[in-house]
């Protein structure tokens, strides 16, 4: 595996970055496994980011393919989680570039990469004791999309059928709702399987197809 740059107006390859410089890692099965690029983030101060599975993060010089950074797990950890260990968890991990910082949740997990310190500085904030205010003690099918939206962050817990809002810069989650009422099958067990925001309204989508529509008071 590798990322590639291209220029667009020359029409021509620019520089090759091979993860293979990162050697491999074994799965639970043993297996010997290439480290592969789960996610690409964005370009902040002429370096690319991208997230890894497995491997963290890697930011490289935009002009040249230069590895600069590689992160392989947060410097850090501030509160409470159920989570062990100091890798990082598939997340739909995003960009803020006018604060100069990738963001992204994950279980009951709060990631903050500050870009604007050298080097970059990792702080996981645990949100264990956020989700107990909610009588929730163990957020372990917090879905690893979500949306932000003017400081806030939507997520939903999949298996538990609730979605909460989080505020990105206190790290406090200021809501979660009540179970949304599905309809059961024989077959299946229904979960959320996604989220939209748009104005002052959420959209959540069952597996079962049922789009559930909720309306936020200003």
């Amino acid at each position: 595996m590798s990322i590639r740059a291209f220029s667009i107006q020359r029409k021509n390859h620019l520089w090759e970055f091979s993860l293979a410089s990162f050697g491999k890692w074994k799965n639970s099965w043993d297996e010997e496994r290439f480290f592969e690029v789960y996610k690409l983030i964005g370009i902040y101060n002429n370096i690319f980011w991208a997230f890894i599975e497995i491997g963290g993060f890697i930011g490289l010089d935009i002009e040249t393919g230069e590895l600069k950074y590689h992160i392989p797990e947060y410097h850090q950890t501030v509160g409470k989680t159920i989570c062990k260990g100091k890798d990082f968890f598939r997340s739909d991990y995003f960009l803020n570039s006018e604060k100069g910082k990738i963001l992204g949740m994950a279980m009951d997990v709060f990631i903050e990469i500050d870009l604007t310190q050298e080097p970059p500085f990792v702080t996981q904030y645990g949100l264990q004791e956020e989700f107990e205010k909610y009588n929730i003690k163990k957020a372990n099918d917090t879905a690893g999309s979500y949306v932000v939206q003017d400081n806030l962050l939507y997520f939903y817990l999949a298996e538990k059928l609730k979605f909460g809002i989080l505020d990105i810069n206190t790290k406090e989650i200021i809501y979660i709702s009540e179970p949304i009422a599905v309809v059961e099958r024989d077959d299946s067990f229904t979960q959320l399987k996604d989220l939209k925001v748009s104005e002052n309204k959420v959209y959540i989508l069952d597996s079962n197809h049922t789009l559930h529509i909720f309306e936020r008071e200003e």
